[in-house]
């Protein structure tokens, strides 16, 4: 299963409750693992608005991507 069909799964089983149930009668194995993929979830969400901001703000303003062959840039 990829990761967006892994997404909407998350997402199906957030929306009809099934999570919530199995974090409230759950194992701590269970509720940590919950917490755990919660918390790997926050911190994709935060890199990737993170480069979304960064590609819109430098569109917005015209400026040179970083690490563009044309302004000199470039992974070392």
């Amino acid at each position: 299963m990829g990761l967006l069909e892994e997404l909407e799964r998350l997402n199906a089983f957030l929306d009809d409750g099934t999570y919530r149930a199995q974090f409230e009668y759950g194992n701590d194995e269970m509720r940590l693992e919950l917490l755990g993929t919660a918390d790997l979830l926050f911190e994709v969400a935060d890199k990737v608005e993170e480069v979304l901001t960064d590609l819109m703000v430098r569109q917005g303003f015209g400026l040179p991507e970083e690490d563009s062959p044309e302004d000199g840039g470039g992974a070392d």
